[in-house]
C-alpha cells in the first residue's frame, strides 16, 4: 500500500512553487500559507491514496505525491477564498494579507495544480480522464460556493443541493484523482458517497461555526445554514426573535445586547444542533450504504468506511 508523509507533499508543492513563482515575495507568501496549512491534517489528500490504493491496477509513488500535491493545493486556493469572502478567519496568515496579494497567490496555486496535471507520470488514459472531469468539478464548486455566498437558499433540499456542489464536488475530485480511470458504474458511486460526504462534512461545519459564533460571521451575515433553516421552516412561537431577525431588515449591530443574548441562546438550545446530528446520521447511512453495494474487497470497503471529513 502506497503511503505520502505530509512532509512529502509539503517538499513536492516547495519545489513547484520556487519553480513558478520567481517573485520573491510572492514565493514567500505562497511558500508561507503551504508551510501553515499543510502542516494541519490533510485530509483531502488522505482521501486520494485511499482511492489510489484501492482502485489503481498500477502504483507509482511520485505519481501518487504529485497527485496528492495537485489536490492540496487546489484545496488551498478554495480556503483562501472562502475566507476572503467570509472574513472570519482571522488567525489564518491570509487575512491579513491584501486582497490583490492574496488573488495573486490562490490563482497561481491553481493554474500550477492544473498545469501539473499535464507533467504526471501516468498513463495517457488517465491524464485524459483527469482532464474530462477535473475542470467541470471545480467550476461545481466555484457555482456551489457562490449560491452559498449569495445565501439565497429557502428550503433544505436547496441546501443539499448547494453543499453536494461547494463541499461534494472537491472531495469527488479528491476521490477521482486518485481512483483514476474507473467504469462508468464505479465512477458513478464514487460521485454517489463523495456527494454525502459533503453534506455530511458541510453540517459538521455549520454545526462548528454556531458553537464559535462569537467569532465567525454566519449569524452577522444571517446565513441560513442547515440549523437556521430548521427554526425558519418550524411552526413554533419559541422560535420568533430567530425569524424576525432573519426575515426582516435590522442588523446584527443593532440589535440590543439583551437581543443578541435571546438569539444566540434561542439558536443554540432549540433544538437544532440535535436535528443537524440526526440530518447527519441519515447521509452517513447512505454514505455507507453506497459503500456497502461496491464491488471491491471488505478491506477496502472498511478503508473507505473509516474516511475522516
Amino acid at each position: 500500500m502506497n503511503t505520502t508523509s505530509q512532509q512529502e507533499i509539503m517538499d513536492c508543492a516547495y519545489n513547484w512553487i520556487i519553480e513558478s513563482f520567481f517573485n520573491q515575495q510572492l514565493q514567500d507568501t505562497a511558500i508561507k500559507y503551504i508551510q501553515f496549512k499543510f502542516k494541519q491534517p490533510l485530509s483531502f489528500s488522505k482521501l486520494t491514496e485511499i482511492h489510489y490504493n484501492i482502485f489503481r491496477n498500477v502504483h507509482n509513488k511520485s505519481e501518487l505525491t504529485e497527485i496528492q500535491t495537485i489536490v492540496e493545493l487546489i484545496l488551498l486556493s478554495a480556503d483562501i477564498l472562502d475566507d476572503i469572502q467570509d472574513n472570519d478567519a482571522p488567525c489564518n496568515p491570509w487575512s491579513n494579507k491584501p486582497l490583490s496579494y492574496n488573488l495573486n497567490i490562490l490563482l497561481g496555486y491553481l493554474f500550477i495544480a492544473l498545469q501539473r496535471i499535464h507533467y504526471i507520470n501516468c498513463s495517457s488514459d488517465v491524464k485524459k480522464f483527469f482532464n474530462i472531469f477535473i475542470y467541470p468539478l471545480m467550476l461545481d464548486a466555484i457555482n456551489g460556493q457562490h449560491t452559498d455566498l449569495i445565501n439565497d437558499t429557502i428550503t433544505e433540499q436547496e441546501y443539499f443541493d448547494m453543499t453536494a456542489l461547494k463541499s461534494g464536488s472537491l472531495i469527488l475530485l479528491a476521490n477521482l484523482l486518485g481512483a483514476g480511470n474507473v467504469c462508468p458504474s464505479t465512477f458513478e458511486k464514487i460521485k454517489e458517497y463523495s456527494y454525502y460526504l459533503g453534506v455530511i462534512a458541510q453540517i459538521r461545519n455549520d454545526v462548528n461555526d454556531l458553537s464559535y459564533s462569537i467569532h465567525k460571521n454566519d449569524i452577522k451575515d444571517k446565513k441560513k445554514t442547515l440549523p437556521i433553516l430548521y427554526y425558519l421552516h418550524i411552526q413554533d412561537p419559541k422560535f420568533s426573535s430567530i425569524k424576525e431577525y432573519y426575515n426582516n431588515n435590522k442588523s446584527f449591530e443593532e440589535l440590543l445586547d439583551s437581543e443578541l443574548q435571546e438569539l444566540l441562546l434561542c439558536i443554540m438550545n432549540g433544538g437544532a444542533i440535535t436535528y443537524c446530528h440526526v440530518v447527519e446520521q441519515i447521509y452517513l447511512k447512505k454514505f455507507k450504504d453506497c459503500i456497502s453495494s461496491l464491488d471491491i474487497s471488505n478491506k477496502h470497503k472498511n478503508l473507505l468506511l473509516n474516511i475522516k471529513v
